[in-house]
């Protein structure tokens, strides 16, 4: 009688027979203690569908990617694509790379950068050309892919095919990874580098006496193009030495064995340092930057990078607060909002059941894995980092954290593999959970970077309380609808004017293609009236959140269409039947106050939804002394957008002019809650106070030259009250400063 066939677990890792490697084709390296599954039949059958699935994605990966937008920071990296071209087309003389006035790109290294600006350039193709951006996704989809790939062979190389399997398909489904992948020419390049040069890096501490030339040159190009992508790349080198310490010291069991074993040690060292000297030096010749000063300006860009100087107004929470105040749980609160479940559930369960992984897979590596996902994490809480638009700037970790998230599943799985219910249960719990992120990513496939899961109520959660489309590539589904009702198209006789607030994004798909029949402006939302045009197509970035709770965003009586994500709008496109409201904003510049107000009154008739009619019938009112009137029109638009500065300001000082001091005090400290560094907001709050409460008037005037050192009022404000409250020093000191400003 035959024995009866016995097929491993989820996570069996003991076998006698070795797997190549589905990247290099080499042989695992000898003496080592990571295998896989036990039967070759189950081996081979698993390497074949592992190895069909990651076509397959690679595929898919790549042809999304054509449906994608132009992302918001593409003006600034199609110049440095082009201009690095130039510079080694020149052979270094030319150096328009460092002269850009709006960023310091050059900080960034030219990993990806050059290699794609080089195919466009061969192609033809210029920054106007909407397949330029197109090559620049595949490009960008591909080494996403790559990142994905990588994140499943390290399981695979831990728990064998079957869990790499899993790894695959739980970063598959990964919406926020899959959707930066399609367009994020930054943060997924150096993922796709880290995540690499972590796999080498395993593979080596699996024979570290013996590494094959394959691992080794891995190794090397990992590192090397995390470091020309982002100086951050610098820390994988950091990891390298310390991980090769610590497996030293595993392996002789003691310090003292470490360097009893001189030429091993030795020789080992000799591999790190000759790996780092390599990877660096293939870093910087992509680095025109670092290639002027070699160890100089690497490490001004890692000081630069380390602090983000740049801070801008984001929406989180609810709040719009600048980038630079957000708390230090802002990453993990966007972390635990936009990862899928499935990945949640399993990387909080890794960390409960560390030891026992530890009993299951090599120490150090294990450490290795955690050591990479928490430390850049803790460090960036330490230093309080500026950090922009959701977690982006740390999406370089999340493949480790899919890794010990499939390692856990696994372990799980293991555990109960001798109750085949519970272990087809557990299978069929991860299959449903995935399900929701997969049918977000199929629904949403041009920009499914926009995801949240369904602990944050998913989209319909996040809308005016965290940013969703914050690059704006959703303008070319924006610009795709207008073309498909006639709008815009190639027989135009008439000029289009589109006003937006992401004006490359618009400009891009429709300069070129229409010949300067389609005219682009750019202006915020909020002030999209102050100009004359035909169609708006408006992102909700930057728009407060206030607003959108309100249900006012986007202007509905103009609305023709909304772009949407989980049947949330992420762009509304406008029609504009008159230009009644910067008419009205003309004829108020010319002080004709009647004229402005009959015309804001037309507006208002066929729009009472326009919030910057009502806000500029409220200046009309003020500048005419009907304060009942200003109190009224500007109450009108903060039923519309409640955090409206100018509204809450003409509010204000009309309640100040009706003598209702009380309503002006809660007022002016609303606008300093909404906007901390508003300086007028303080110093109204102190003239208010100066009869009440000096000490505190003092406080208020203090303030307002704090956030706005320039702010004379508020120094002249400060003398008077020193002055009042009979502290003639400080009076005379704050009136000659005040007498020294223009």
């Amino acid at each position: 009688m035959s024995k009866k066939k016995v097929t491993p677990s989820l996570g069996q890792v003991k076998s006698e027979i070795p797997v190549k490697d589905v990247v290099s084709g080499n042989k695992n390296d000898k003496n080592s203690d990571i295998v896989t599954f036990t039967p070759p039949a189950q081996n081979v059958l698993f390497r074949k569908i592992f190895v069909a699935t990651a076509a397959v994605i690679a595929v898919v990966m790549m042809l999304m990617s054509l449906r994608s937008g132009i992302n918001g920071d593409d003006s600034y990296q199609d110049d440095y694509s082009d201009n690095l071209v130039k510079y080694y087309a020149s052979m270094g003389r030319d150096t328009s790379y460092r002269h850009d006035p709006q960023s310091p790109i050059f900080y960034y290294g030219g990993g990806y950068e050059f290699p794609v600006g080089v195919v466009n350039h061969a192609l033809g193709l210029t920054v106007d050309d909407a397949a330029y951006h197109d090559v620049r996704h595949v490009f960008n989809a591909f080494l996403g892919f790559l990142a994905i790939l990588f994140t499943a062979l390290i399981v695979s190389e831990l728990a064998g095919w079957e869990a790499g399997l899993l790894a695959l398909l739980l970063m598959f489904f990964s919406p926020r990874f899959v959707g930066d992948s399609l367009m994020n020419p930054k943060d997924i390049p150096f993922a796709t580098g880290y995540i690499a040069a972590i796999y080498y890096m395993i593979r080596w501490l699996k024979n570290i006496a013996s590494p094959s030339r394959n691992t080794l040159i891995g190794l090397v190009l990992g590192i090397g193009f995390a470091i020309s992508v982002r100086v951050g790349g610098l820390l994988l080198i950091a990891y390298l030495f310390l991980f090769v310490a610590l497996q030293l010291w595993s392996n002789k069991g003691s310090i003292s064995g470490v360097f009893k074993d001189f030429q091993g040690t030795k020789k080992v060292i000799l591999t790190a340092l000759g790996v780092s000297a390599l990877a660096y030096i293939f870093a910087i010749l992509f680095w025109p930057y670092a290639l002027a000063n070699p160890i100089k300006n690497p490490l001004k860009a890692l000081a630069e990078f380390s602090k983000f100087s740049v801070s801008i107004r984001l929406l989180f929470m609810g709040e719009n607060s600048m980038s630079n105040t957000m708390g230090w749980d802002y990453p993990l609160q966007w972390i635990g909002r936009t990862v899928p479940i499935a990945v949640l559930l399993g990387f909080f369960t890794s960390i409960f059941l560390v030891f026992k992984m530890t009993k299951r897979y090599p120490k150090n590596v294990i450490f290795l894995l955690f050591f990479t996902t928490f430390f850049p994490l803790l460090y960036i809480i330490y230093k309080k980092s500026n950090l922009y638009d959701s977690w982006r700037h740390l999406i370089f970790i999340y493949p480790t954290v899919v890794v010990l998230a499939t390692l856990a599943w696994a372990s799980i799985i293991d555990i109960f593999s001798k109750n085949k219910v519970i272990t087809y249960a557990l299978i069929a719990f991860l299959g449903i959970m995935s399900l929701e992120p997969a049918y977000f990513i199929v629904t949403n496939s041009a920009y499914p970077y926009t995801y949240f899961n369904p602990l944050n109520g998913g989209m319909k959660g996040a809308f005016g309380n965290f940013e969703t489309d914050y690059w704006g590539v959703s303008c070319r589904q924006g610009v795709e609808w207008l073309e498909g009702q006639g709008i815009l198209k190639q027989d135009m006789k008439d000029t289009i004017t589109l006003m937006t607030n992401f004006g490359y994004n618009v400009d891009k798909y429709v300069s070129k293609k229409y010949g300067g029949k389609v005219r682009v402006l750019y202006s915020k939302y909020d002030r999209r009236h102050e100009q004359n045009w035909n169609y708006g197509l408006f992102q909700s970035r930057f728009s407060a959140g206030s607003q959108l709770r309100s249900g006012s965003w986007p202007e509905k009586s103009r609305t023709i269409h909304t772009i949407d994500a989980a049947g949330v709008p992420i762009l509304a496109i406008l029609k504009n039947d008159n230009n009644f409201t910067s008419q009205a904003e003309k004829l108020m510049k010319q002080q004709l106050l009647d004229s402005a107000a009959v015309v804001l009154n037309y507006e208002l008739a066929k729009h009472p939804d326009n919030d910057a009619a009502w806000n500029n019938l409220a200046t009309v009112a003020m500048s005419q002394n009907k304060f009942s009137d200003a109190i009224n029109f500007s109450q009108k638009c903060l039923q519309l957008v409640p955090d409206n500065m100018s509204a809450m300001g003409i509010l204000g000082l009309s309640q100040l002019r009706t003598n209702d001091a009380a309503s002006a005090q809660n007022t002016f400290q609303r606008m300093v809650k909404v906007q901390p560094d508003y300086a007028i907001g303080y110093y109204y709050l102190s003239v208010i106070q100066q009869n009440s409460d000096m000490n505190l008037a003092i406080k208020n005037a203090r303030k307002s030259i704090e956030v706005s050192p320039n702010f004379k009022a508020g120094y002249e404000l400060l003398a008077s009250l020193y002055e009042k409250s009979g502290d003639a020093t400080s009076a005379a000191q704050y009136r000659e400063a005040s007498g020294r400003m223009k």
